[in-house]
């Protein structure tokens, strides 16, 4: 008789699980994320897969890639406590050339 007890217990969890599954809503996949760029690509660091792109193959220039190379380098080669003086052409460049 133990063992009806505790198979009889054993079902009505089992059915109060399904019924709690049932009765909790799903929800929807979040929208994927509204990317304004004009190219761009997504790639998992660990394993190299590509997860995203969006023309990726369409050549396009360096942009802000250069001035983040530029930073890298004057860190990396250049004294912090040196001066640096710019030239009247240099500082009349156009902002966000």
């Amino acid at each position: 008789m133990k063992i009806w007890g505790a198979l009889t217990r054993l079902w009505f969890a089992a059915a109060v699980l399904v019924l709690i599954t049932y009765f909790i809503p799903a929800e929807a996949a979040p929208a994927p994320p509204r990317i304004t760029a004009e190219s761009a690509i997504l790639i998992d660091a660990a394993t190299g897969k590509v997860l995203y792109t969006k023309q990726c193959r369409k050549r396009r220039p360096p942009a802000s890639t250069t001035k983040i190379m530029t930073a890298i380098l004057a860190l990396e080669n250049g004294r912090l406590e040196d001066t640096c003086t710019a030239s009247p052409y240099a500082t009349s460049t156009p902002y966000g050339s």
